[in-house]
């Protein structure tokens, strides 16, 4: 294994997450790809102009990037690349774990009730189209 794509929202869940994906990292030697997604669609709604939607899109991938720089500082020792992400988070996690050939994705679980109570509707549609294994962290 030498990629190990990691889906991040900034949340306590997505961070034990990401510290699982860190863990493997440093077993397997392996880079670390902490993501975080700006769901376009939810940024925008509701926004009147062009121009408001632009900058309210600015202001979230720069607040996502910051999240994603903050966690990857938590995480010495583990080769990181961050990225923000347009898009639907579940396809766009899919789609980079392609594009960077990722061995697996680690993603948080909720706890709730039923399978997409308990994973989190991203994460049962990152399973049911993931190009390699997803690892679903234990994060009570």
């Amino acid at each position: 294994m030498k990629t190990i794509v990691v889906g991040y929202d900034g949340t306590d869940t997505a961070a034990r997450a990401a510290g699982e994906g860190a863990t493997l990292a440093r077993a397997l030697s392996a880079e670390l790809h902490i993501i975080g997604v700006v769901d376009d669609e939810r940024v925008r709604q509701g926004m009147t102009t062009a121009e408001a939607q632009e900058a309210l899109h600015a202001q979230a991938v720069a607040r996502n990037q910051a999240l994603l720089d903050e966690m990857a500082g938590e995480l010495d020792t583990v080769t990181t690349v961050n990225k923000s992400l347009p898009g639907s988070p579940a396809w766009a996690i899919v789609d980079y774990a392609t594009e960077v050939n990722a061995d697996v994705i680690v993603l948080g679980n909720k706890h709730v009730q039923g399978l997409s109570r308990v994973l989190g509707s991203v994460a049962v549609d990152v399973l049911r189209h993931a190009p390699c294994s997803v690892y679903v962290a234990n994060t009570r």
